[in-house]
Formats: structure tokens, sequence, C-alpha cells
């Protein structure tokens, strides 16, 4: 099953960049933010974690990863707010070995909505390539909507099959116990009805996983983030659902005892998707217990097929809509040759038509209805022709002058006749 799992490593946190792009004056970068490990804070006034930028012209960062390494995703965590600022409409994602000469290799102009309060919006850019990519540098360009670029993160990671990396893990200290500052908790279905009273999830975020007994694991169900004690909702687990809980008391949040990495803790929980298999280390579920050094669990995605891959069709996730396979293509086909005379070219894989060749006229006089047999209906035609009964088309006048004395008559009925009862063959 750990085969399956869809690992990421992240290349870039504490890697060098620079911008030539203008920064804000007030909230201008502050020369590491970007690349600092800490992402998707949601208050993006505050100094220090996001890099403001103003410039109408766009706006590029280049991070150097230090060396020539592979890698296929790129993700920009930005903020918006009520002064302007907006979510980029584009963001287009370079390469390259030397830092001069750039390819571009990616971009997007999705952003998803990571949280929203009051004043302030986080989101997600994100690009995810079929293949790896190598380079040193990757430039991050961004087309802005008005004046602002408010970044707070930007990441290059590799895909790969190892375990996944402690920074993208949430620390557990407890089960079932109300939440104070700073706690990341578990609850089971035998705590009951969970309420912002016995458990204070008001100001959390809060993350439902529900057991798939395929996978052999927890999966996402659902993620939402707190919005006080009277409109958080309460949660009621089912028999193979848990509830994790992580409150954020952080030095950016508090000078009053700060839990140093409870913020990133928050923030990775909440940054879970949908159908993220949760890996659980030193966790005992099923009795309640934590053990090790640093109980934590992770996120990773396994795909589940929603369908098989074909000729036009590409296999994709039923959790998360990305590609698995492909669509192969339809392959060379093969020809056969219809009783008319008709050739056709069809996919072998799935039978689709490719080509269509018919047969010129001159391989089928004295098929009038072009059905493919000369017989009695061709006579008829030929015949009510010739009586001036019912006339024949161009097509059908050129099938039905079998002799090429350029009109349709009697001798070319009686030809038909006799190609019909076998005393004559036609061509």
């Amino acid at each position: 099953l750990l085969n399956n799992f869809v690992y990421e490593t992240v290349l870039s946190t504490g890697k060098d960049y620079n911008s030539d792009s203008t920064a804000h004056t007030t909230y201008g970068d502050t020369g590491n933010v970007l690349t600092d490990g800490t992402k998707g804070g949601y208050d993006g006034g505050s100094k220090g974690k996001y890099a403001g930028f103003s410039d109408t012209n766009g706006v590029v960062v280049d991070i150097d990863l230090g060396e020539v390494t592979d890698f296929d995703t790129f993700r920009a965590y930005l903020a918006g707010g009520t002064w302007g600022i907006s979510t980029p409409k584009k963001l287009v994602v370079s390469v390259s070995d030397d830092g001069e000469s750039y390819t571009p290799v990616g971009a997007t102009e999705y952003a998803v909505l990571n949280h929203t309060s009051d004043t302030w919006k986080t989101y997600l850019m994100q690009i995810k390539l079929d293949e790896m990519v190598t380079g040193r540098y990757v430039r991050f360009s961004f087309t802005p909507v008005g004046t602002f670029v408010w970044p707070d993160e930007l990441e290059v990671s590799r895909s790969n099959n190892g375990r996944p990396a402690a920074d993208n893990s949430v620390y557990i200290q407890n089960f079932n116990t109300k939440i104070d500052s700073g706690d990341s908790t578990i609850f089971t279905p035998d705590f009951g009805t969970i309420t912002t009273q016995n458990a204070n999830h008001a100001w959390t975020a809060n993350l439902i996983a529900k057991w798939d007994s395929e996978l052999d694991a927890y999966v996402v169900k659902q993620v939402f983030y707190g919005t006080g004690l009277e409109s958080t909702p309460d949660v009621t687990l089912a028999s193979d659902e848990i509830l994790i809980v992580s409150h954020k008391w952080d030095i950016y949040d508090t000078d009053v005892n700060p839990i140093i990495g409870s913020k990133q803790n928050t923030e990775n929980l909440y940054g879970a998707t949908v159908g993220d298999v949760v890996v659980l280390e030193g966790i005992d579920i099923a009795n309640k217990t934590l053990s090790g050094v640093a109980p934590h669990i992770a996120f990773i995605h396994v795909h589940k097929p929603k369908n098989e891959a074909d000729c036009t069709n590409d296999q994709t996730c039923g959790l998360c809509g990305d590609i698995i396979t492909p669509a192969t293509g339809h392959d060379e086909g093969e020809w056969t040759t219809l009783e008319n005379g008709t050739k056709e070219r069809r996919c072998t894989e799935c039978g689709t038509l490719l080509e269509t060749v018919k047969p010129s006229i001159e391989g089928i006089v004295g098929d009038v209805n072009n059905d493919g047999v000369i017989n009695q209906y061709d006579y008829i035609l030929v015949k009510r022709h010739y009586f001036e009964t019912r006339k024949l088309t161009d097509d059908e006048f050129s099938r039905g002058d079998v002799n090429k004395d350029g009109k349709v008559d009697q001798y070319d009925y009686i030809l038909i006749a006799r190609h019909y009862f076998g005393t004559y063959k036609i061509g």
C-alpha cells in the first residue's frame, strides 16, 4: 500500500531568492519570507510574514535551489484583502540551469481559497506537471489584478515515494481533551457529541477523517475552520470517524506563553485535502494512546481511479480529479472491406471509425442503389428511368449506364437482369 502513496519533498525551503519587482514600501520583502517554510498565515497584514509587491507590470521571483535537480510541483501561497489586494490572475513557472535563460513549464489561473475572515483571504495557486523537469533556478511570474501581489510562501517540490517530511506533519498532544492554547487533539466517537463547550473547537482547524477499509487507513472527509462559539457546528462522529483539532498560539498570535510550532501545526491540518490519507505515527486510535518522541500525523494522497483510461478518455482520480493515466489515443487501426466495396479503417482498441474510402463509381456499375449488390431492385430502377416513371440521380445514372453509351435504357436493364440471373457477369 505504501508504494501507492504520493509523497512530496519540498526543495525550496531555506533557499535564496531574488526579485527585481517593486516591493511595497511598508510590507515589502524582508529577504527570507518566501522560502522560510511557513505559509498560509491568516493575517495578511502581519509584517514579516508576507512579501508585498506593488508592481502593475507583474511580479517575478527567482528561487535558487543551489544545484540542478528535478521537480514537478509548484505552489504559491498568497493573500487578498479589502485594500485592493487580490489574488493574481495568472501564475507562470519557468526553469533555468544558469539563471539567465528560462523556459516556461506550466501556468495556472486558478486559485484555491484556503481561509477567509472579515479583512483577509488566503489562497493557494498550484501547478503540478505530468513529468519531472530539471533546473537550478525556478521563476514564479505573477500577473496582478490591479497593483498588488501579496505572497506568503513559494514552494518547489518533487513527488516521490519517501516518507512525508516532518514539517508537513501535525503533532498531537492528547485524546478527547478540551482544547487549550496551542493544543492538537484527536476526538473519537466515544467522546459523544463534540460542542464548542466540551471541546472548544470554535477557533481551531478541524478535520474529520473516515476509515477506508480498502486503503486500510483513515481518509480526510471534511476540513473546516471554527468560526466562533455560536456559529461553529457541533460534530457527531460515526463509529468509523475521528475528529482532529488544532489551535494556533504561536509567537505571531500572542506574547503570553506562545506554543512554538502550533501555528504550523494548525496550518498543516487546515491545508489537508478531502481524499488525503491520514498517516499515523506513534498514535493508537483504538486504545487512545500516544507513543514515541513526537507522535504526529501527516497527509498523503492515494489516487482512487474513477474510470479506466481508453483511447479518448484519461483515467482520473475520483477523489481529486487528477489524471492518473492519460488517454492512449487511437492506434493505426485495421482496414476492412464491406460488401459494397467501401473500405473502413477502425481502431483495434475501441472500434472507432477512423477513415472511410468509398469505391469508385467504375467499380460498382450496375449497383444503381449502391447497396453493395446487383439485383432486381437495380433492374427496377433502370426500367422506371427508361419508362420515365422515376428519374435516376446523377450518381445512380452513372451506375445504371452499364454499357457506357451515355444513356440508361432497355439495354442496361437487360444486362442487369442477366447478371442477377447468372447468365452474364457485369465487369
